[in-house]
């Protein structure tokens, strides 16, 4: 039929079959006579042949099935296509996947196709590599309108390499706080594990508000990398700006102090005024002397380190998931806001003097503890010492409390300084979504196995369980508190 002009699809018609089998078995017709025969006496395998058409020249063919027909140990079909095809490009190459093969095509760009595997490959690697490199060109100028110093297009790798960024500073954004329905919204496509396509895009979409952006005079000064990274996705590296030096110094300061929410700020406050607090439970003699500043030191009203109102001030985070408060914090203080009060009566006084020593002052201790106010300065860092408080046993970072909350680069500096040299996939980590890097630091604070995964020895598990945020660190003693600390 092929020889009285059928069309393909026409044969496959008539014999029930694909016109694919048909154009296999068309193209197998046109191999030489020295194949053929090859084929027909069983020398060579059907899928061999196949192969064989892979050729470019009738005299590489020949060559090939010589070679196949004295081979000792048997030719594969994949080890004839390796020697017959051209050196091409796959289309699982970042570049073909970003710009998509129809633009090539469009372009003039000549491929090679295998009708047996269905590979398809890229010849024109030259033009290839102008067509990427002009679409970057055509992203960057659209950057370039949004107020950049400048933008630059890296095509070479799939990532910034160091040597690049290395004597530059990120510019971080400025965290934005969404409205409630936003933010509730965000935490639920966070926390979900599969998520459609719509989904997805919505999660990026929320991602991209709450991370902020940068002012107009850092974006004067500040600029971005574009690249294409192995999954043919474009990706922007940055804002990045020079380094500036400091005055009368060869070492370089941070760009820009970083801006944290300021519900995070409060929550990081609360979370230090609760690990003093839980630590005060067990040093009775430590509170009651507490209670005698308070009550006798000459000291303004406002650095008294108990709230002897009592006015209670808040101990558990807007964001409290992963936070532990000691239950006899809980109920300690009648602080008056309770619609269940009583008139005060002479039953009060004799309910408490009938209890064992032991356990009043258990009572009152944990009341005291309950009203332990941090003021400024050397104090409350000293008694934070004395008493033993520790963060991490009342509060672990979490998604929600925590990493969600942080700019991207302050994510990456935690991961690069608890995972030694960022794990199995550190480049490829550094290139994930925001939501993505928070969902991995909350794993490495509280899955074992996630550890185990990447590898980390018991010392590197050790600074993890013992890992607190800097704005939360105790601050050092001066010499003279800690001399008087040391008295106490």
């Amino acid at each position: 039929m092929a020889a009285s002009g059928a069309q393909p699809a026409m044969i496959a018609k008539a014999f029930a079959v694909t016109e694919r089998h048909v154009r296999q078995r068309m193209t197998l017709a046109t191999l030489p006579v020295a194949a053929l025969d090859a084929l027909r006496t069983d020398q060579i395998t059907l899928d061999q042949a196949g192969a064989l058409t892979s050729a470019q020249s009738e005299e590489a063919l020949l060559a090939e099935l010589r070679r196949v027909l004295t081979s000792t140990w048997g030719v594969s079909a994949a080890n004839i296509r390796q020697n017959l095809l051209p050196r091409g490009i796959s289309l699982d190459d970042r570049r073909v996947k970003w710009l998509g093969l129809a633009a090539y095509r469009n372009a003039g760009g000549v491929i090679q196709e295998d009708l047996f595997t269905d590979d398809t490959r890229i010849l024109d690697e030259a033009l290839l590599d102008k067509l990427f490199t002009d679409r970057l060109e055509e992203c960057a100028e659209l950057n370039r309108g949004k107020g950049y110093a400048w933008v630059k297009i890296h095509t070479k790798d799939a990532w910034i390499p160091f040597d690049l960024i290395e004597k530059l500073a990120r510019v971080d954004l400025v965290p934005v706080e969404l409205p409630e329905a936003d933010a509730a919204e965000l935490e639920t496509l966070t926390e979900a594990d599969d998520l459609t396509e719509e989904e997805y895009a919505r999660l990026e979409k929320l991602e991209d508000r709450a991370a902020g952006d940068i002012s107009d005079e850092d974006r004067a000064v500040a600029g971005i990398f574009l690249h294409v990274d192995r999954h043919g996705e474009l990706k922007t590296s940055g804002p990045w700006r020079e380094k500036p030096q400091a005055s009368g110094s060869d070492e370089v300061e941070t760009a820009k102090v970083e801006t944290l929410p300021q519900s995070l700020t409060e929550d990081m406050r609360r979370t230090q005024r609760l690990a003093i607090q839980t630590a005060l439970l067990g040093k009775p003699e430590l509170v009651l002397d507490l209670l005698t500043v308070a009550l006798t030191a000459p000291i303004w009203n406002w650095q008294r380190p108990l709230s002897i109102d009592p006015s209670l001030n808040p101990i558990a985070p807007e964001k409290a998931d992963a936070t532990v408060i000691d239950e006899r914090l809980t109920d300690a203080v009648n602080d008056g806001k309770a619609m269940t009060g009583r008139d005060l009566s002479l039953t009060h006084l004799t309910d408490i003097q009938a209890m064992p020593k032991k356990d009043r002052n258990a009572r009152l201790t944990a009341a005291l503890a309950r009203l332990f106010t941090p003021v400024t300065g050397d104090f409350t860092a000293s008694v934070a010492r004395l008493a033993g408080a520790d963060i991490r046993k009342v509060w672990t970072p979490t998604a929600e409390n925590y990493f969600a909350r942080l700019p991207v680069a302050r994510l990456d500096r935690i991961w690069a300084e608890l995972v030694p040299d960022g794990g199995p996939d550190g480049d490829g980590w550094l290139s994930m979504k925001k939501a993505l890097k928070a969902k991995d630091l909350d794993r490495l604070f509280r899955n074992p196995d996630f550890r185990s995964a990447l590898f980390l020895s018991k010392d590197d598990c050790k600074r993890i369980d013992a890992w607190v945020l800097a704005e939360m660190e105790w601050p050092a003693p001066s010499d003279q508190a800690d001399a008087q600390e040391e008295a106490a």
